[in-house]
């Protein structure tokens, strides 16, 4: 319908605006920072995308079965000194537990089917030693649509890109780079 730009199959980067409810006591999750306010670092590897969160942190997202994939590295950020557990789940359904997690440890690689899921819920716990420094990323946090599904952005010079779902308003149409489409004809 009119001048849209359609993505197919594209990774669309996790960030807290995009959350339903988040529910974290200490501190505030950061997009695309640590906790602690410095870039996401885990293991020495830097990441200029994720979110830092800290223990205990539980965030839900809202997916209406249009992504077929969540894909990230989970980690506790090298700033911290604590340990974590990390855990996803997709309706209710545990998909992903990676036991403890400590700093200096490399980042736990996760890449799950999330097909058909409505809601995608990351949770991060002290690993049952208390919260001090568990300083948490989900470092390049991001779905890929399922194929053939597209999701559907405004014309080029808008600054957003709205799904027909809940995960509207998506700042991505910088980092994508992608085609106009003119009533489907790709210019």
């Amino acid at each position: 319908a009119g001048n849209q730009t359609v993505v197919a199959n594209k990774r669309v980067f996790l960030e807290t605006r995009l959350a339903s409810t988040i529910a974290q006591p200490l501190g505030t999750p950061s997009d695309n920072l640590s906790v602690s306010n410095e870039p996401i670092r885990i293991f020495g590897e830097n990441f200029a995308r994720g979110i830092g969160c800290h223990a205990p942190s539980d965030m839900r997202f809202p997916l209406d079965g249009r992504f077929a994939r969540f894909q990230c590295v989970a980690g506790v950020d090298d700033s911290g000194s604590g340990s974590v557990s990390f855990e996803v789940h997709g309706d209710g359904k545990k998909l992903f537990d990676s036991g403890r997690v400590l700093r200096g440890q490399p980042g736990r690689v996760i890449d799950l089917d999330v097909t058909g899921v409505k809601e995608l819920r990351l949770v991060v716990s002290d690993a049952g030693d208390g919260t001090g420094f568990d300083w948490a990323d989900w470092a390049d946090a991001s779905l890929k649509p399922v194929t053939g599904i597209d999701s559907v952005m405004p014309p080029a010079d808008a600054p957003t890109i709205h799904l027909a779902s809940p995960l509207a308003s998506w700042l991505i149409s910088p980092l994508l780079g992608v085609a106009t489409i003119n009533q489907g004809n790709i210019s």
